[in-house]
């Protein structure tokens, strides 16, 4: 049950995302759960979130998956010895890994947009810790 719980807004993100929304929350969100709860389910998670993108937006198969995976694999190695979720720098990483997501997929630096996702991870972080993380120990 607790595993339904981050689907359906992954689902609702990816249809979001490729139609209407041009930030990506998606990132924010696989990124948020890497760096509170850093398993296993992060890297499958990020992986069929970013092949659910990449069909949904017409991008080459697998280029979604493969920068979720290693940004998820960059924050998972940087959780064994430091706080992952600190929300400062949580929200520093997602900017940097927008920035190459944009650059590689779209072509563009889209500052803009990583910045305002950068502070909206910044305020989910905090939304995520007090409110769902229970659900998920």
């Amino acid at each position: 049950m607790k595993t339904y719980l981050i689907l359906m807004p992954i689902f609702i993100l990816v249809v979001l995302q490729s139609s209407i929304l041009p930030l990506n929350l998606l990132l924010a969100l696989i990124l948020i759960r890497t760096a509170l709860k850093p398993d296993r389910q992060s890297f499958y998670l990020a992986f069929w979130s970013g092949l659910l993108l990449d069909l949904a937006q017409g991008t080459p198969l697998g280029l979604s998956s493969l920068i979720f995976l290693l940004a998820s694999l960059f924050l998972f190695l940087y959780s064994k010895k430091f706080e992952a979720s600190y929300a400062p720098f949580l929200a520093v990483f997602v900017f940097l890994i927008s920035l190459l997501y944009y650059q590689t997929v779209f072509g563009y630096l889209g500052w803009q947009k990583s910045l305002i996702l950068s502070i909206l991870t910044f305020l989910f972080s905090f939304l995520w810790q007090k409110f769902l993380v229970r659900s998920f120990r």
